[in-house]
């Protein structure tokens, strides 16, 4: 069973904190994925983001990132994850 703030999404299952991202100094997600997950994620100007792999493997933007691996985000656009295997992930877009 989900939380009111838990959203599945062909799969992938993202954390949706209740406070607008504009509002929010920082706005956390996690998202659960498999081999064949893909997702995107956008960072708006004015907001930074980092990407922490908690299990698995994925690819940010093309770069390979293993569980144990973070990557800051300083520029506004898309994030595109892909799940290489079965993966947790956190996604936090910050304000800064």
């Amino acid at each position: 069973m989900l939380r009111d703030n838990v959203h599945r999404v062909d799969r992938v299952y993202l954390s949706i904190p209740e406070a607008p991202a504009h509002a929010a100094p920082t706005q956390p997600c996690c998202a659960l994925m498999t081999a064949s997950d893909a997702v995107t994620h956008a960072i708006k100007p004015g907001r930074n983001g980092w990407v922490q792999v908690a299990r698995g493997s994925v690819r940010l933007n093309g770069e390979a990132l293993q569980a144990g691996d973070g990557a800051a985000v300083s520029a506004a656009g898309a994030l595109k994850l892909e799940g290489d295997d079965d993966a947790e992930l956190l996604l936090f877009d910050m304000a800064l």
